[in-house]
């Protein structure tokens, strides 16, 4: 009886007259701001006015137009419509329809009819919200209404006419316009706290009297009590129920999505299909970068999460790790061939990127891995950034010998400039015709000096110039006069270019002396004396110095091309 009590209560709560009152007074407040904010918009929003005035847009202009108006009237009020007043917009005299306008503007902008009517709506709102989501006959009620019924059949009755009753209201409520008058009027909760205090009374009687309860009894008694205690807790109940719902949901959700059959079915794919290719693909690089002396393979390591792993693993020491036996020109050579194999198992042909591939790696390992990568060049770009000059050598020598295209870029810091890049390789990687154009830009800056600056800038870089002169004339005796049989820091010896050689004559030694000589004289480090009354050269004798490396060269290589 305490349950459908407290039910009772509820209801006289929600659909009495105090909640009907409250209802009504929330109507009547939503009337009113509507009608308020009718008013308003009859008032300003008139229907001679543009399309749009008073939503975002036409918001956004007004603010705009506050903001100016600031500037050009800091100590009015906006909008400022006094006598002389102008339009902010068109700058025009504002005259006494547009002043009135404005003030109903200013009025609509300021005004808080529409804020009125959106508190107001949600008050309505959740008033109608709560006498909607009411449960007025509940499964739980009927067993206690059949109970009730059974020792006071009035009572039962009585009930039965307030749920009634409480139906109709929230019936009327939700349909009927206006509202109804009166809320429920019958509230039989007082009778229901009577009889449940007399059941109560009776029972404690009972269990004074009857000592000894029979077994059927004490059965139905812990199952009337197991009741009360689940009525008093069935939210609590019911919110367990749901909780346990959503665990066994998520648990399901986790066992979808369990990545262990797809590991498995990728790395038995993966054996089938691209192991086999993958390991083949390794050896044939092993083979392009000159590895053999090891006998290192590829090795499934197992897979997580849809991905299968690999190790490099000595064929014949299985249990040796491999990288604590290779030193690290081997192991850069293992990396690259192991990079590139399982490149080949992709079907694109995207550019790959290096950078300095062969730091700290002695000149045999450069020259394998050079090789290979002009090689790779063949069949997709290839990014090599480095600062090794030999390496850079050695990588344009095998671009010439497989007959691969190469550019290059020289990337470098100037003054407090980084990053600057140009197509040139860097002034000791340069061949004798690429030195000459740099002498020819630097000539011409230092010529320009002479004329605007004066002999002693002139000199400053002059003398620079004739340092780097004598640098090409030495870089040209290897490659021009000796035909690039020989050249630094590269172990190879070009024997078929030999017999070339035949034709130096005592005239191209005299002038490469010359020349030598000439740029020895003015370069800094050799003092000139004081009784040395010669002065510095001219722009145009700088410059013929120049020519003659390019004359002298020029000559060498036609020669020989006759011959070849």
């Amino acid at each position: 009886m305490d349950l459908v009590a407290r039910h009772v209560a509820g209801l006289v709560t929600l659909l009495g007259d105090a909640s009907l009152h409250a209802l009504r007074a929330a109507h009547e407040s939503l009337a009113v701001a509507n009608a308020a904010l009718a008013h308003l918009r009859r008032t300003v929003l008139t229907s001679d006015l543009l399309l749009g005035t008073g939503e975002e847009a036409w918001r956004r202009l007004w603010d705009a137009a506050s903001e100016f108006s600031s500037l050009a009237y800091p100590e009015a009020r906006f909008p400022v419509v006094s006598d002389g007043a102008k339009c902010l917009l068109c700058q025009q005299p504002i005259e006494t329809d547009a002043a009135t306008r404005f003030r109903h503007f200013q009025e609509f902008v300021t005004s808080t009819a529409q804020a009125d009517v959106r508190r107001a709506e949600t008050a309505y709102a959740n008033c109608l919200a709560a006498v909607a989501e009411a449960t007025i006959n509940r499964d739980d009620l009927v067993l206690a209404l059949d109970e009730i019924n059974v020792d006071d059949t009035a009572l039962a009755k009585r009930i039965q006419e307030f749920l009634q009753e409480a139906t109709r209201i929230k019936e009327a409520i939700a349909t009927a316009k206006p509202l109804p008058a009166r809320g429920v009027q019958t509230n039989p909760e007082a009778d229901l706290r009577a009889a449940a205090q007399s059941l109560r009374e009776r029972g404690a009687q009972l269990r004074q009297q009857s000592p000894a309860m029979d077994p059927k009894d004490i059965a139905e008694l812990k199952e009337l009590e197991a009741r009360k205690t689940l009525g008093d807790q069935l939210q609590v109940v019911l919110d367990d129920i749901e909780r346990k719902k959503r665990i066994a949901a998520y648990g399901q959700c986790i066992e979808d999505t369990n990545t262990h059959p797809i590991t498995r079915k990728s790395t038995d794919l993966t054996k089938r299909l691209v192991t086999e290719r993958l390991r083949d693909a390794f050896q044939a690089e092993l083979t392009r970068v000159e590895f053999t002396h090891l006998a290192v393979e590829i090795k499934t390591a197992g897979g997580t999460k849809g991905a299968l792993f690999h190790q490099l693993v000595f064929a014949n020491a299985p249990g040796v790790v491999v990288s604590k036996v290779l030193s690290e020109g081997e192991s850069r050579a293992l990396s690259l061939a192991a990079f590139l194999a399982e490149l080949s198992t992709a079907p694109a042909r995207s550019a790959i990127i290096f950078d300095d591939p062969v730091s700290s790696l002695d000149h045999i390992w450069r020259e394998r891995i050079a090789r290979r990568l002009v090689l790779e060049s063949k069949g997709r770009q290839v990014i090599v950034f480095t600062h090794d000059l030999v390496f850079l050598k050695l990588l344009l020598d095998e671009c010439s010998q497989q007959d691969a295209p190469c550019q290059h870029q020289y990337v470098r810091r100037v003054a407090e400039s980084s990053g600057i890049c140009s197509p040139d390789l860097p002034w000791v990687a340069m061949r004798v015709k690429e030195r000459i154009g740099v002498l020819r830009t630097r000539w011409q800056e230092a010529e320009k000096l002479f004329r605007l600056g004066g002999p002693d800038a002139h000199e400053r870089e002059a003398r620079e110039i004739y340092g780097l002169l004598r640098e090409a004339w030495e870089q040209a005796v290897g490659e021009v006069l000796l035909n690039d049989v020989v050249e630094r820091y590269r172990p190879s010896i070009e024997t078929k270019k030999v017999r070339y050689l035949s034709d130096i004559a005592d005239e191209d030694c005299a002038e490469l002396e010359a020349g030598m000589t000439e740029c020895s004289r003015w370069i800094r480090g050799h003092d000139r004396p004081a009784a040395n009354g010669t002065h510095f050269p001219k722009p145009v004798d700088l410059k013929k110095r120049i020519d003659d490396l390019d004359e002298w060269s020029r000559r060498i290589r036609k020669r020989r091309e006759g011959k070849s």
